[in-house]
């Protein structure tokens, strides 16, 4: 049974706690869950930057590998492209290609980033980057 289906047959109780509406509600938020099969370019998932959770667009995908770039909400120094999505709101790419796992990824899954031209343009700063060490 999926958290969805579990969360609509519980809903059958007349009142509800406010731990009982709290679950309910991290149930059916629950990141991972509808994850494609298959990882590509756009795909979102949650990643550990320091001490924060980031949404992260993937770039690359290889084998046992996808790289992405993180997203953030402030423009500060690590800020290199300002995005506007959809689905994400408005903010920045960070200057950072991260990696992890698939599985990690597909664990975290999020969504699908709505805005590629901006995913390409913020892969091409960072390259830029690396190439001027």
């Amino acid at each position: 049974m999926t958290n969805r289906e579990k969360t609509l047959a519980s809903l059958n109780q007349p009142t509800y706690s406010q731990a009982t509406v709290r679950t309910l509600i991290t149930q059916l938020t629950t990141v991972g869950e509808g994850a494609p099969s298959v990882l590509k370019k756009g795909d979102v998932y949650k990643v550990q930057v320091g001490a924060k959770y980031r949404p992260a667009v993937i770039v690359r995908v290889l084998p046992t590998v996808v790289y992405s770039i993180p997203l953030t909400h402030e423009n500060g120094e690590f800020s290199i492209l300002p995005v506007d999505s959809r689905f994400f709101g408005q903010g920045y790419f960070c200057n950072q290609l991260l990696s992890s796992t698939i599985e990690y990824a597909k664990s975290q899954f999020l969504g699908v980033f709505d805005n590629m031209k901006s995913v390409n343009e913020a892969l091409k700063l960072i390259k830029e980057q690396v190439k001027k060490l």
